[in-house]
């Protein structure tokens, strides 16, 4: 795992992005005893960086034919996101539309109130191996952007995680 990355400047850590596991608990209701499921956890690239503006100067970073840069708010935003991932079964859960889900955060970093959201998906692993969170993108929506639209279609993380485990789709809904 890279413990870094730089801005052509200065290098930053991304040290609390290391992938991690935990164990999610889908508590007990009526004859359900509930169960626990291991998770493993990977981020993208796409929470601490941004695509460059159209003839922006930055220091340019590549991957394969993807080109983007590093991010500050961004970067700053992406120390959250440990905590909000162990905390999925407790949030507000959307479909995007796209394949993928998001949770929207309000983060006060220094007082100011910002929607962060975090886009991810969840996937089986092979026999007995935990699931796999990969959130593919985080940032956040700051008042001047447009903020992306979510789906007011909700669905809950221990169905996330229940569909995922027995091999049953998600029906998601444009």
């Amino acid at each position: 795992m890279i413990k870094t990355i730089s801005d052509g400047k200065t290098r930053h850590s991304i040290e609390h992005l290391a992938p991690f596991s935990f164990t999610y608990t889908r508590p007990a209701k009526g004859d359900d005893p509930g169960w626990d499921k291991e998770i493993a956890v990977t981020f993208s690239w796409h929470c601490y960086t941004r695509t460059p503006e159209a003839g922006e100067q930055v220091y340019i970073l590549r991957d394969g034919n993807e080109q983007r840069c590093f991010c500050p708010s961004r970067h700053l935003f992406s120390q959250y996101l440990p905590n909000i991932i162990r905390e999925l079964g407790q949030k507000a859960i959307f479909q995007t539309g796209k394949g993928n889900f998001v949770t929207v955060q309000v983060v006060e970093p220094e007082g100011q109130i910002v929607d962060y959201g975090v886009f991810f998906t969840v996937t089986r692993g092979k026999g007995f191996e935990p699931l796999k969170l990969r959130v593919s993108s985080a940032y956040p929506f700051f008042a001047q952007e447009k903020r992306y639209q979510v789906s007011r279609q909700r669905i809950r993380f221990n169905i996330i995680v229940h569909n995922t485990m027995q091999g049953k789709p998600i029906k998601f809904r444009r």
